[in-house]
């Protein structure tokens, strides 16, 4: 009996090793707005302007540089782009079918300012806002957040990653706060400011920095942006009292039992924000002012804004 057992153990060991999985493919759509390609890469299946990636070993790092820049007639092309997010780098890690949209730049203005930014030294961006997806994967009905996201793709504000995800649970900096308050915005920049020393003009929050820059308002201080900063609550408030133009206000922050930890500096922007119902205390009641601002909490913030202006 034990022979027996030992050789469909052996049995069924040779056949996992022969037998190999059937690998997924993704699929990598391509928007080229009003683009073509003229020469398409040769390790990926196409049909028409779609890329089909023939499997997960392929598709786990996206090799954006293999696929040869589109071209447009009057247009030049800046990069790709996943929803929100500028895909900076040579590659790109994907899990999933994906769209990628192409930016593109005419006469001096760019199209990337839908949730990213724009580039290039004294031009004049072109501010389109797109609506996003009217779903994703990780928003759901029964969130309290749900509103507040659908909201916020449906006016091209924040359009989630291009994956089906929107990460409601992960941190905002302060590129992205910038640009979608830019975005928010009527106004247009002309000209990249040279006053940060960490911003160059083909960043793209560059025209965004800028813009707060000369509102006044947005920069780590007066000479450092910090694009990467991760934003706290107390932060964004401070951020969104100045773009509002808020003026001081009057609340009770005694109900939250940690508002002697708002820091003397963000005192005046919480309170108003407090007292305009945009900040809200958290579920344990507290206001956590020093906690992460996520993606969920900007768009409620944008949206509650946005209502009451």
């Amino acid at each position: 009996m034990k022979k027996n057992i030992a050789w469909v153990l052996c049995f069924v060991l040779l056949i996992g090793l022969l037998v190999t999985p059937a690998m997924a493919a993704y699929k990598v759509t391509f928007d080229l707005g009003g683009g073509e390609f003229t020469e398409k890469p040769a390790d990926y299946k196409v049909d028409n302007d779609t890329i089909y990636v023939v499997s997960e070993d392929t598709a786990a790092y996206f090799v954006t540089k293999d696929v040869k820049a589109p071209t447009r007639s009057g247009y030049t092309f800046k990069g790709w782009k996943l929803g929100d997010y500028v895909i900076e780098d040579d590659t790109y890690q994907i899990t999933g079918d994906v769209t990628l949209t192409a930016i593109w730049e005419s006469n001096g203005s760019s199209d990337i300012p839908s949730g990213s930014g724009s580039s290039g030294a004294a031009k004049t961006p072109v501010k389109t806002r797109t609506p996003g997806p009217t779903s994703f994967l990780d928003v759901h009905t029964s969130d309290w957040f749900y509103n507040d996201v659908m909201w916020a793709s449906a006016q091209g504000l924040m359009v989630g990653y291009g994956n089906g995800y929107f990460g409601p649970n992960d941190p905002v900096t302060r590129a992205v706060l910038i640009q979608v308050l830019y975005n928010m915005s009527d106004d247009v920049v002309e000209e990249i400011t040279d006053k940060y020393t960490d911003v160059k003009a083909t960043d793209w929050y560059a025209a965004a920095a800028t813009w707060a820059l000369q509102n006044g308002f947005g920069g780590r201080n007066a000479t450092v942006f910090g694009a990467d900063d991760v934003l706290t609550r107390e932060q964004t408030m401070v951020i969104l009292y100045a773009y509002a133009k808020g003026t001081p206000a009057t609340a009770d922050l005694s109900v939250f039992e940690d508002a002697d930890s708002i820091s003397a500096g963000a005192l005046e922007a919480v309170t108003w924000a407090v007292s305009k119902d945009i900040m809200r205390g958290m579920a344990n009641g507290k206001l956590e002012p020093l906690a992460t601002t996520t993606r969920a909490q900007l768009a409620a913030l944008l949206h509650r804004i946005d209502t009451k202006a």
